[in-house]
């Protein structure tokens, strides 16, 4: 079995381990149906524009898992606001695009306090630059949509099951008004799975929403919920199998 994998740092990991949920799903996998080929293209910082633009018409594979909209849908500073008070901000602040506070800390006690003042620092900064600069998302909902229906297509079109994964959900007092924008691209998501056979919607955004699941960001999931990802999305690929069974 041949798995392609989609989507941005909910997907690649983070830091330089990049723990994610290859590993346990491979695991689940080989010790049910043997041999899997995992092939991780997942990017930090990436919209469904970046799948769009590395998918190849000529790699086939079994499944893909696509793990979009985190990115494409968080609410950020609209930049076209005058003034644009986020030039302003030192440039360590700029990365990526995102003011989020930090998902682990030092064990060192001086430096944990000084990376948790920082956290503070920046993400009071981005609700401060929120409500003064206005809104906007990195991807139109109408762009969105029509990206990942292209996406989806070229999938299905080579005999690949796809499995689509939710965003998931993030704390509100760091990403103010995201989570309302996340339950629309969702329902975009979950239509997709409605629309097109051999496509399965697993949603992360209800079922991870416990407490312990994600690090200290309220954003990227830690080994506890990188292995219940890996759960859900090996009962989805067993699902579909059984479904080309029967048919």
């Amino acid at each position: 079995m041949k798995i392609v994998i989609f989507g941005d740092s909910i997907s690649e990991g983070i830091g330089q381990r990049k723990n994610n949920y290859v590993l346990p799903l491979q695991s689940l996998l080989e010790k049910k149906i043997g041999k899997v080929e995992i092939c991780n293209k997942a990017h930090t910082g990436t919209t469904v524009k970046y799948m769009a633009d590395i998918m190849n018409e000529e790699e086939v594979f079994d499944f893909a898992i696509i793990g979009y909209g985190n990115v494409d849908a968080m609410l950020r500073p609209d930049l076209s606001h005058k003034p644009n008070l986020y030039k302003y901000l030192p440039s360590r602040y700029k990365q990526n695009g995102m003011l989020n506070p930090r998902p682990y800390y030092s064990h060192v006690w001086y430096k944990k306090a000084i990376q948790h003042i920082d956290s503070a620092v920046r993400w009071n900064l981005n609700r401060l630059l929120l409500s003064i600069q206005g809104t906007t998302t990195w991807v139109s909902e109408q762009e969105f949509r029509i990206i990942y229906k292209e996406c989806i297509e070229r999938l299905v079109q080579n005999k690949c099951k796809v499995i689509l994964l939710s965003t998931v959900k993030v704390k509100d007092r760091y990403f103010p008004g995201t989570n309302k924008m996340y339950s629309r691209y969702n329902d975009i998501i979950n239509n997709f799975s409605e629309q097109y056979e051999n496509c399965y919607f697993i949603d992360l955004y209800n079922k991870l929403d416990k407490p312990g699941y994600f690090f200290a960001d309220g954003f990227h999931p830690n080994e506890k919920g990188y292995s219940k990802m890996a759960q859900y999305i090996f009962d989805n690929i067993l699902l579909l199998n059984e479904v080309e069974k029967n048919e």
